[in-house]
This record gives C-alpha cells, structure tokens and sequence, in this order.
C-alpha cells in the first residue's frame, strides 16, 4: 500500500490541481504553485541529504561538503564545514573522501596547500583501493613532492593502477618506461600501454601514439599512422595534436600537402592556448600565407597573446609589427 501523502505535500498537490483552473480564468496561480512545489521538494531532498551525512552515511557526507563547497540556492557556501564533511568521511576510511581531500591539500583549494599532508591521505586512499589515489602517488613520488623523490616507487604505482584499467595511470607509465625512468626502458612496451589508453578514449595517449608513430619509437616509422592517431586526438581537443596536424599538412607528411587545413588546425590550436600556434598564426596574417588574407591586426592580437605566454621571438615580432603599423597610420594620416 501507498504511504499516505504528508500534510505539506497534500497542500502542493491541491495547488498542483487547483491552480491550472485559476490560471485558465486569467490568473497565473499554476506556474507559482508549481515552482513552490519544485522548491519545497528541493528543501525535502536536502533535509534527507543532511540526515543520513549526520547518522555517518559517508556518501551523503560527501555531497553535503560538496554542496557547502560551492553553495547552492538553499545552502549557504561555507567551506570551512564543507571541508569538515570531508575530514569525517575521510576518517570513516571512505576511500573517495580520502582521494578528494588530498586532492584539495594539493591544490590548497579550501585548504593551506601541503604537499606531505597530500601524499598521506592519497597513500591512505590508495590502500583503501582508490586507483585514481593511485595515479596521484606516483605523480608525488616521481616529483618528490610530499615525500622523497622516488622514481621506481612511481613506476609501480603507475603501473598498479594501469592494470586495474586506469587511463591515465597507464599514460604516465608508458612514458616512464618510454624514457627508463624508474623502470627498464621499453619503447614497444610503451606503446603497448599507449595503445590501450588510446582504445580507451585518453586523447594525451593518442597524442603519444601518433608522435610514436611519427618518431618510428616502439614501432614502425609511419607517417600516415601518425596523423591517423593527431586526428583522433585533435578531435577530443588535444591542442599538441592540432599542432602536429598542422605540422603535417603543411609538409606533406602522411597526408597530401594542404596549406589551408594546417593553418586551420594552427588556428584552432593557437584558440586552444597553444604558444607556438599563437606565433605561428600571427606570422601567417602577418606576411599573408597559408591562406590567410594579411591582417595587421589579427597579427598583433596573436602575437601579443604569445607574448604575454612569455614567447621571445614573439615579442620582437609584436614591438616591429606595432613600430610598422603606428608608421603606416602616420603616413596615412599626413
């Protein structure tokens, strides 16, 4: 049998029914009602979420701190007791709240950033079976951040957590074995574990394949399966991957030679926050080339946007080009 309708939710549902009625006869009493409703049984579902994270439910612990992170319409943003939802699911041993506090001690959102309070609390989630936990160990250990440097330390945990089918971990242990580092150099085991990051949709382990193939490292010198894996990558917005499509088209390699299209991937790159392709752009408007109609000022913007990322040649090329147009406006005006 049903569970008989609280006296509140009585009320909504009569000003549910009622309200079309009133609305018909010219009075828009139905939308309000109807947006009371919807507001009360928000509030119902928060009230619920505060009750199982005060009985110890860890999950509900953890969205009520989420909730508290960043505030919502009914709750107050308050991140020093977000964070203290944190710590007591985290102290529960749940292994998420352990991964997402260190994850905030590393960052020093919502807390002081610390390093060694960092790696605790991952090596805590780590144990705990948390294989994203995993990933950031190895990334504290081979940079030595929060304990000491310890590069075949990070090559193991990488490599736990690339076997229990973890992207990312198996990028960063493809790259370890790529260069020996921590571990005995590989390149065709490498490109093992690119290949199943790639299968798996990780666009920088695209990236990795595509420059494998590129480089002949671990495989075959291939060109075409080269921009085979950039266009992959490209597509999930690798912008290193537009860049070396760029590259390619604009030599030739692997594809047939099209000027249009690199300094399309250029473009797109350089939008991306690519510095390289911000200056490469710029010179394109700038001399009018690869299929760009010459634009002073498109040249300037790109080559300021390089410049502010700290890119020398386009810092000499801003000051001659902003020198040039001041003259040529000068001339114009005289």
């Amino acid at each position: 049998m049903a569970s008989q309708a609280t006296a509140g939710e009585q009320r909504w549902r009569t000003a549910l029914l009622v309200g079309p009625i009133v609305a018909f006869a010219g009075v828009a009493v139905g939308i309000t009602a109807y947006r009371q409703y919807e507001r009360y049984q928000r509030r119902k579902v928060l009230f619920a979420l505060i009750e199982k994270a005060e009985a110890g439910d860890t999950a509900a612990q953890l969205d009520y701190g989420d909730l508290l992170l960043r505030g919502t319409t009914y709750l107050e943003k308050n991140t020093e007791e977000g964070i203290e939802w944190y710590r007591r699911a985290a102290a529960a041993d749940d292994p998420e709240a352990n991964y997402r506090l260190a994850r905030r001690y590393l960052s020093g959102k919502a807390v002081p950033q610390d390093d060694v309070r960092s790696y605790e609390l991952f090596l805590k989630a780590s144990q705990l079976g948390n294989v994203a936990a995993m990933h950031n160990l190895g990334f504290l250990l081979a940079k030595g951040r929060g304990t000491t440097q310890n590069q075949r330390g990070a090559a193991a945990i990488y490599k736990k957590a690339a076997n229990l089918n973890y992207a990312p971990a198996m990028v960063d242990f493809a790259i370890m074995v790529q260069e020996g580092r921590g571990t005995d150099k590989d390149e065709e085991l490498a490109v093992y574990w690119f290949r199943k990051a790639a299968d798996l949709g990780n666009k920088k382990a695209q990236f990795a394949l595509g420059r494998a193939y590129a480089n002949g490292r671990g495989v075959p010198q291939d060109d075409s399966k080269a921009c085979e894996w950039y266009q992959v990558a490209a597509e999930q917005g690798s912008v290193e991957a537009m860049v070396n499509l760029g590259y390619m088209y604009k030599n030739g390699r692997g594809v047939r030679q099209n000027d249009g299209l690199a300094y399309g991937y250029y473009e797109e790159a350089a939008a991306g926050g690519n510095t390289q392709a911000m200056f490469t752009v710029a010179n394109a408007y700038e001399q009018g080339k690869g299929g760009l109609a010459q634009d002073d000022d498109k040249a300037l913007h790109w080559y300021a946007k390089a410049a502010e990322k700290g890119h020398s040649r386009a810092k000499k090329s801003l000051k001659l080009l902003k020198s040039k147009t001041e003259k040529k406006k000068a001339l114009n005006a005289s």
